[in-house]
């Protein structure tokens, strides 16, 4: 299943920098600047990626771990608990689902397909390389997962629901204020940054997870940017 998983999705990335590749020359300066980015996250997924799997971060991941297990008490246990649960994968799926029906009836036709592919291709890429990579979670921890550590579910699927929601919401509603956007902008870094630590005070992943986690997540959304989409109606 893992195999056929990769091929399938090694063939949808394929054919979609095909596609991004024929319309670059119609791209524009703000296009530009998100392949540019685009490129950088790749760079930098695959550094963290092979450092990992060679495990030359293991004294800095063992050191991050040791240390916010010396905060653990009540008083920050149950808030980071509550912050792991609401943005659990099955959670993020759920919320994604009705975004995902919203801009259906709103005949968002571009909206749709960007947050389908962002939403999708970080679930099923996650998925993959935790099976692919096999690395074990900490052994400490306060909370039981089974599955396993690399790369962060939670740190990836936070990133790409939140960012779909910004976008969507920037797109359906472009006269808002630019106060309101660069304050939804600081909630959505805030409230990732919120989520990753959450998964590393809980014990239940590495430093080097939750960051490739991120980069997972801001990896599919300026893929689904960049990609071509269907005019909305």
């Amino acid at each position: 299943m893992t195999t056929f998983g990769l091929i399938l999705l090694c063939f949808f990335l394929f054919v979609g920098y095909v596609s991004i590749y024929r319309r670059k020359d119609l791209f524009t300066p703000t296009q530009d600047r998100i392949f540019f980015t685009h490129l950088v996250i790749i760079v930098l997924f695959i550094a963290v990626s092979v450092v990992n799997a060679f495990h030359l971060f293991d004294l800095v991941n063992s050191g991050v771990h040791d240390f916010l297990q010396t905060f653990w008490n009540s008083s920050f246990d149950t808030p980071m608990i509550m912050a792991s649960f609401l943005a659990s994968p099955e959670t993020l799926a759920i919320l994604s689902c009705l975004l995902l029906i919203v801009l259906h009836f709103r005949h968002e036709r571009a909206l749709f397909f960007f947050t389908f592919i962002s939403l999708v291709g970080a679930l099923v890429s996650n998925l993959i390389l935790k099976d692919l990579f096999k690395l074990a979670r900490p052994t400490v921890s306060l909370i039981p997962e089974t599955f396993w550590s690399f790369p962060s579910g939670h740190s990836t699927m936070i990133v790409v629901f939140l960012s779909c929601l910004y976008y969507c919401w920037t797109r359906m509603y472009p006269n808002m204020g630019k106060w309101k956007k660069q304050a939804a902008l600081f909630a959505v870094f805030l409230l990732s940054l919120v989520v990753g630590f959450s998964r590393l005070y809980l014990g239940v992943h590495w430093l080097s997870d939750v960051v490739a986690g991120f980069l997972l997540g801001l990896f599919w959304v300026t893929f689904a940017y960049l990609s071509p989409r269907p005019k909305s109606v």
